[in-house]
């Protein structure tokens, strides 16, 4: 048999799916069958637990930003064994004997070339060897000497492995579960046809079944990524945007660059990635080097969630400008926005290059917060934390109160958006001056003079669709947390409903620090909607600066329709002092009155000028309805009754679309 087919045949064997074709090497090939063997099992078994398309999408993107590419694949797969090895062997006990082959295999190579080399042993080989010997010797239970930075790299990630090993075990005995119950499920069934309702109840246990595994599988996934991209900034990111001097070099470059002049001055080739990855979504491709809001939109947001302190990375650029007391004030009022908010999803190399484009003008020193409202543990304050799950649980019961108009709203928009957005009811062609040239109509031009002659292709024309909804999470809001949660939640659960690509943010100001919360992103499950219940209001607003971060966000789409949903009072106001003088220096402008209305109504225009397409949604006062035109123009929708929710929001839907 075919050394290839035979690998891909115990790779699926493992993971009981046949369904795709296995990217065998992520893998190194050892030319050798029981480790070959072992490693496919292990291969397997990771397809078999985690989200696949989403892990290598993520490898994808680091492969681009590291010249050292098969020295990280070599990292990542030791890796995947450290953490899945011993749910693999609990679940397939035979996979014990290969592993201690593999492991004794290793061993005995590197004894021999220790041998060899004798004290220029390190000096000779490649670093790809180097960590394969360190990072196996610990998970062979031997100490062995390596370079400071490679040891320091396989300790990392072996003191993270036991999260990701909890965490496959959990969800390999979910799986194993469900087996068990759908194997007595078909029993009963057999025994029992004419019980509909016990057929009604297994159908229920099923979903919920269901849902619980994929929770699992993508805890697990995100988890994973989350470790293995702490360990890709910290060791092999290499900063396409910053010069070639010797500062900016990451730590293996560094300690291997004699080895590596030495080999072009012998004449050797630079040796090709054993693994070319093809950007499998556009939208990574069209993000360039001289966008770095564009990069960071796909990179952040789906891969650089939860990363320690001990791995973020700092730009010495980005804040050599910034005085020592202006630093401590924005390190102090970091503390509490983390302890009032939660950690944040990006690193601050990140943020720090975020604010560096956005924050000029009026939002100059305005710094940004991402977060998912994830607290830390021992540095949150549980007065915040409880204050959230209270709002939660008021949004929620509101929801349940409601429920039945709620639930009609979504159904109503559902269809609204089906039959005149996307027109899939629509049978008849509507006849025009241009478009799809009608054969049969042609007469009608030569006798009657009629220029409706063509077809309008509604379809085509319209495209597809992306929806961003921004809440304005501030104070002034306080009163209305449950209305504005059902709203959003509403027009979030219609479009993701329909597969339209969907991400929900709120903001709100705290100090000099603009919070962004995010509920759900474009490609999170349906039932990251239910975050949307989060919502709670606090501090002030600077409207014009989050709009102006999501404007921008949306350019790296590539939907031909992208339509920006914002729920407002109608009043940015964001009074950066709030009496802390004496307290501590904070920086940054006021964002007050006329000056405020005006900032947020540029940035609503820009966006527009972007073709993309601006809804205020107005969930002030009437007093403030003037702001909220000034801002919004013609486009903005004041829902007094909710009976008529769906059909307004559909409605200017439809408009802005045309």
């Amino acid at each position: 048999m075919d050394n290839k087919l035979r690998k891909e045949n115990v790779v699926w064997t493992v993971s009981e799916d046949y369904s795709y074709i296995p990217v065998l090497n992520l893998f190194d090939d050892y030319g050798d069958y029981n480790m070959d063997y072992y490693k496919m099992m292990l291969l397997g078994f990771v397809y078999k637990l985690i989200d696949m398309d989403k892990f290598l999408d993520f490898m994808s993107i680091c492969m681009d930003k590291t010249e050292l590419k098969d020295e990280y694949l070599k990292v990542v797969e030791i890796f995947l064994d450290d953490a899945f090895s011993d749910v693999l062997i609990e679940e397939r006990s035979g996979a014990y004997d290969y592993k201690k082959i593999f492991l004794d295999k290793i061993s005995d190579k590197y004894d021999i070339l220790q041998n060899e080399y004798g004290d220029d042993f390190l000096k000779e080989i490649s670093v790809e060897e180097e960590i394969e010997y360190v990072y196996y010797s610990l998970l062979n239970l031997k100490f062995v000497q390596g370079r400071g930075v490679v040891e320091e790299m396989s300790m990392y990630l072996r003191r993270r492995s036991t999260a990701i090993t909890n965490l496959a075990e959990n969800l390999s005995k979910a799986i194993r579960v469900e087996k068990s119950e759908e194997k007595i499920k078909t029993k009963k069934s057999n025994e029992n046809k004419d019980k509909n309702q016990d057929k009604n109840q297994d159908k229920n246990q099923d979903k919920n079944q269901d849902k619980t595994i994929n929770d699992l599988k993508e805890e697990l996934t995100d988890e994973l990524i989350n470790v293995l991209n702490g360990a890709f900034l910290k060791f092999f990111y290499q900063n396409i945007r910053s010069d070639k001097s010797n500062k900016d070099e990451d730590k293996f470059e560094k300690n291997d660059k004699k080895k590596k002049e030495n080999e072009k001055k012998a004449g050797k080739k630079e040796k090709k990635s054993r693994l070319n990855f093809k950007m499998k979504k556009k939208h990574i491709d069209k993000a360039k080097d001289t966008d770095g809001i564009g990069m960071f939109s796909v990179e952040s947001a789906e891969f650089t969630r939860q990363i320690s302190d001990d791995v973020k990375m700092e730009d010495e650029r980005l804040k050599s400008n910034i005085s020592a007391s202006s630093r401590t004030s924005n390190e102090k009022v970091k503390d509490m926005l983390v302890a009032r908010y939660g950690e944040s999803i990006y690193p601050e190399n990140i943020t720090n290059f975020i604010e560096s484009k956005l924050c000029t003008d009026i939002h100059q020193d305005i710094k940004f917060h991402f977060t998912k409202g994830n607290f830390i543990e021992g540095r949150h304050d549980k007065y915040f934390e409880n204050a959230i799950k209270n709002q939660r649980e008021k949004n929620i019961e509101h929801y349940r109160d409601n429920e039945l108009i709620f639930r009609r709203s979504i159904n109503e928009l559902k269809e609204i958006i089906r039959k005149k957005i996307f027109l899939e009811d629509d049978d008849s062609p509507e006849l025009t001056r241009s478009g799809e040239l009608i054969v049969s109509q042609i007469w009608k031009n030569k006798v009657l003079g009629d220029e409706k002659i063509f077809k309008k292709v509604n379809k085509d024309e319209l495209g597809s669709l992306s929806v961003d909804i921004l809440l304005d999470s501030s104070a002034s809001q306080m009163d209305r947390e449950e209305l504005v949660s059902a709203q959003a939640y509403i027009i979030a659960e219609a479009l993701t409903s329909l597969k339209i690509p969907t991400r929900v943010f709120g903001f709100c100001n705290f100090f000099n620090f603009l919070v962004m919360t995010e509920y759900r992103d474009y490609k999170d499950d349906r039932s990251a909607n239910k975050r949307i219940f989060n919502y709670k209001s606090s501090g002030s607003n600077r409207d014009g600066l989050a709009i102006k971060f999501i404007s921008k966000q949306m350019d790296t789409l590539e939907e031909d329709n992208k339509v920006l949903i914002v729920l407002s009072d109608g009043k940015p106001n964001d009074r950066i002092d709030l009496g802390a003088t004496g307290f501590m220096k904070i920086d940054g402008k006021d964002y007050e009155g006329e000056e405020a209305i005006k900032d947020t109504a540029q940035e609503v225009f820009n966006t527009k000028m972007r073709s993309n397409n601006v809804l205020g949604v107005f969930t002030g006062e009437d007093e403030d309805l003037d702001a909220e035109k000034k801002i919004y123009g013609k486009d903005f929708a004041y829902i007094k009754n909710l009976d008529r929710f769906s059909h307004i929001i559909g409605f200017y839907l439809e408009q802005l679309l045309d």
